[in-house]
């Protein structure tokens, strides 16, 4: 898979020095067997889904429309759940978002701002419990959040 994406990154035309500054690609499959990857850049707003069908040679490249900032994905129930530190404009804080028919949909944004993201999440219920950093409060602390 690791060759797949350094050739899908190397087919978007760009210099092996741009390559570099990728700094997160988080990868997950969605519903019929879709493999979905969410790529953050150095220097980029906003980030980018790719979306590749077996036997995933090809990929489909487009604006996620939010910046990714150490992203994760989880699914609980059918539902997937990407977790982003997000930034409108001046402001930054921790959004989960709901991913679905290829579309990114607010889902709701964490207590959180400042330097903050890496969130991790747990089922617990019929909701999930959150834990993520957020220097909202002045220090960076490590909070949990009952979603």
């Amino acid at each position: 898979m690791w060759l797949a994406i350094v050739l899908l990154i190397a087919d978007r035309n760009r210099e092996a020095t741009e390559i570099l500054q990728i700094v997160v690609f988080t990868v997950f499959f969605a519903g019929d067997h879709q493999l979905v990857g969410l790529l953050r850049q150095k220097y980029s707003v906003p980030g980018f889904i790719l979306e590749s069908s077996p036997p995933y040679t090809e990929w489909k490249e487009r604006p996620a429309g939010t910046h990714f900032s150490g992203h994760a994905v989880y699914q609980f129930d059918g539902v997937i759940y990407v977790f982003s530190r997000t930034i409108d404009g001046a402001t930054q804080g921790t959004m989960v978002y709901i991913y679905a028919d290829g579309k990114l949909t607010p889902y709701c944004a964490l207590p959180s701002g400042g330097d903050c993201s890496y969130p991790a999440a747990v089922r617990v219920g019929d909701g999930m419990l959150v834990s993520f950093y957020s220097s909202h409060e002045g220090a960076t602390n490590v909070y949990t959040a009952n979603v």
